[in-house]
């Protein structure tokens, strides 16, 4: 184990973050929070962990695959079954793990539709739709910034990592923010000779915007998020939105909006 089986002499163990892909897709597309509290761990019983996660959130009728583990964002070859997790991630804080699975559908099973009554009754609540302000930025051609990595931070954050080596030297007047109670966006401008940009069309779970903010951590931006309800369970950042599902912020007007220096 050399050096990175001390972790678990002062029982810390360690927190592994899955970022999940499509099979041959450089998109993650969700982040799972795996806890490791064995040494003898091996990368064999790490994907029986992940598997178990994803069965919890099975609509029924998928079948996922685990094509590969890796330690870097980069596909390589994928880490050896028979080796220890502690072998590749030695520390005791947070390690990233990306994920490459395959998802196919069982068609001999059916998943039981959505009640049809209920549906009505949700698209019966009033819709009030909002101004947006118009975005001083809209001229510029931007970068999708894809790499991330995000984990709860206690009861009441939700900590996202967006990696820009070197940034500390870079302006803070040319990074802008904006959170809204179920989106949020990070602007960063004149970075390298570009501008990037990283968004969350919709998050897993509503926030406070006036108590979100950024701050510079390393080589990265850390996004610090403040939960609006401190037992939702942040499972994932993004939330994709379902056949027929009205906006929440749609519906009850939310304003809360602006880019902050």
């Amino acid at each position: 184990f050399n050096q990175s089986a001390r972790i678990f002499e002062n029982k810390e163990g360690m927190e592994l973050y899955i970022h999940l892909r499509p099979s041959a897709q450089d998109v993650l597309v969700e982040t799972i929070k795996i806890p490791i509290t064995q040494k003898d761990t091996t990368i064999s019983k790490l994907k029986e962990l992940i598997l178990e996660q994803l069965e919890k959130k099975n609509d029924g009728n998928k079948i996922y695959t685990i094509k590969g583990l890796n330690s870097t964002r980069h596909y390589e070859s994928s880490l050896p079954d028979e080796a220890f997790v502690v072998s590749y991630f030695a520390t005791p804080f947070q390690a990233d793990v990306f994920c490459d699975i395959g998802v196919a559908i069982d068609v001999t099973k059916h998943v039981k539709p959505i009640d049809a009554p209920i549906i009505l009754e949700e698209r019966k609540k009033p819709i009030i739709k909002r101004v947006e302000e118009p975005d001083e930025d809209a001229h510029l051609a931007f970068v999708t910034v894809t790499a991330y990595s995000f984990y709860e931070s206690g009861k009441k954050y939700v900590k996202v990592i967006i990696p820009f080596p070197g940034i500390m030297s870079h302006p803070k007047d040319k990074i802008k923010s904006r959170f809204k109670r179920r989106t949020f966006t990070i602007k960063v401008l004149d970075y390298k000779g570009k501008n990037w940009k990283f968004t969350v069309p919709k998050l897993q779970c509503r926030i406070v915007p006036g108590k979100c903010y950024w701050s510079f951590k390393s080589n990265d931006i850390s996004v610090t998020l403040v939960k609006e309800k401190e037992d939702d369970n942040w499972w994932s950042l993004f939330k994709k939105k379902t056949v027929m599902e009205i906006s929440s912020d749609e519906q009850e007007g939310d304003r809360q909006q602006q880019y902050r220096m």
